[in-house]
């Protein structure tokens, strides 16, 4: 299948992280940015949904492999950002992303987003929006990955309450802030450098500001499963990290 470009993006020293990084929510929206470029170039905008259908796009899995990190100590850098060909099965739309600088890949993003009504916050059927948006050229698929399996014995390591400034213009915790929670629950800024080479997470139930989300992981010989909880009785999100430190990744 034939890559499409979808922007440029610059990336300046200050966007670093406490460690010199890009840092991986960072990343994660350079992705997520090329994915709704997808998303738009195929006739599903964002303003134009919410004023034809009243609906938004949210997030359903993001699957975020790391190949290189990025690292800006002077001025700037410049990346490409490409995407595959939208697809979509009956409830979801999905497209592989991929962040890219002088022809090597640094980062690749396979995701999984929905169409959600504002007024019942249900997902609505890929072919009615499709038809109310005028656009159907995205062909099906067999359907949306496989979700995670989480281990049974998990434990709670912190917990973070959700505020405002967590929370995007759909009036839900950001993607990128569940990603934060991911990092600084794992220890991923604390002692020695790390890097991120993996992400996986899938997402249940809505955050809104208040609500306590409490964060459990298990720790793998491969990488460390998380799981979000939100007020102790909801599944808010899991997830899958793989991370190394700096001289395992050399």
């Amino acid at each position: 299948m034939e890559h499409k470009k979808i922007f440029d993006k610059n990336i300046y020293s200050h966007e670093m992280d406490y460690q010199g990084y890009y840092p991986p929510a960072s990343m994660h929206r350079l992705c997520n940015s090329s994915y709704f470029g997808c998303m738009r170039d195929n006739g599903l905008p964002y303003p134009a949904i919410r004023a034809k259908i009243n609906a938004t796009h949210m997030v359903g899995m993001a699957d975020l492999h790391i190949l290189k990190p990025i690292q800006v100590l002077n001025d700037v850098q410049s990346v490409e950002l490409y995407s595959l060909p939208l697809m979509r099965s009956k409830g979801v739309f999905m497209a592989r992303v991929f962040a890219v600088q002088n022809g090597e890949i640094l980062a690749m993003m396979n995701q999984v987003s929905m169409i959600v009504s504002m007024e019942t916050r249900k997902v609505l059927p890929t072919d009615y929006v499709c038809e109310a948006m005028g656009t159907d050229i995205m062909r099906t698929t067999i359907g949306a990955p496989r979700r995670l399996n989480l281990p049974d014995d998990m434990e709670l390591v912190r917990e973070h309450v959700v505020r405002f400034a967590d929370c995007d213009i759909n009036k839900h915790m950001n993607t990128g802030k569940y990603i934060d929670q991911i990092c600084e629950t794992l220890g991923y800024w604390e002692g020695n450098l790390k890097l991120m080479n993996r992400l996986r997470i899938e997402f249940k139930r809505e955050c809104v500001p208040g609500d306590v989300l409490g964060i459990y992981v298990k720790r793998t010989v491969n990488g460390w499963y998380v799981k979000g909880m939100k007020n102790g009785t909801e599944e808010a999100f899991k997830a899958y990290v793989e991370m190394k430190a700096v001289e395992e990744n050399a």
